[in-house]
């Protein structure tokens, strides 16, 4: 069963993450770019996950997408620059201002605490939204 995605963004094409990569200045890894291909990002109907090492837990309030304003991937991405490796990317976040992160080199999920710019890893490779928001039960 795989995690329903409501209040999507609206749709988009290849030609719309293929310019957000070249404007970011990398490739997302393929089942990533798949999810947005289908999703474009949204609220997820099943959203608590744990870090691996059960440091944290928590959900997913919104997985980002190509759209305007807040949950906007690039926008995101540039707030956070900086904060995070260059390697990373926010692709999602909790209600409580931390963000989900992806790796585009490995395709490891992480959480990344806003208070402390801590990461931890939560999932090895992101392979749906799945990977993410089922880790708690």
């Amino acid at each position: 069963m795989s995690t329903k995605i409501k209040d999507s963004f609206s749709k988009i094409g290849l030609k719309d993450i293929e310019s957000l990569q070249n404007e970011l200045g990398f490739i997302f890894p393929k089942e990533y770019f798949d999810f947005l291909l289908k999703t474009n990002g949204g609220r997820p109907s099943r959203v608590m996950y744990k870090t691996k090492g059960g440091e944290f837990e928590s959900h997913v309030n919104w997985f980002y997408g190509i759209a305007s304003g807040a949950y906007d991937i690039k926008h995101q991405y540039l707030l956070l620059k900086g904060r995070m490796s260059d390697k990373e990317v926010p692709i999602g976040d909790d209600s409580y201002g931390n963000f989900i992160l992806l790796n585009i080199e490995t395709s490891k999920v992480s959480f990344f605490d806003h208070e402390t710019d801590e990461v931890w890893l939560v999932e090895d490779s992101f392979s749906s939204p799945r990977s993410v928001s089922h880790r708690a039960k």
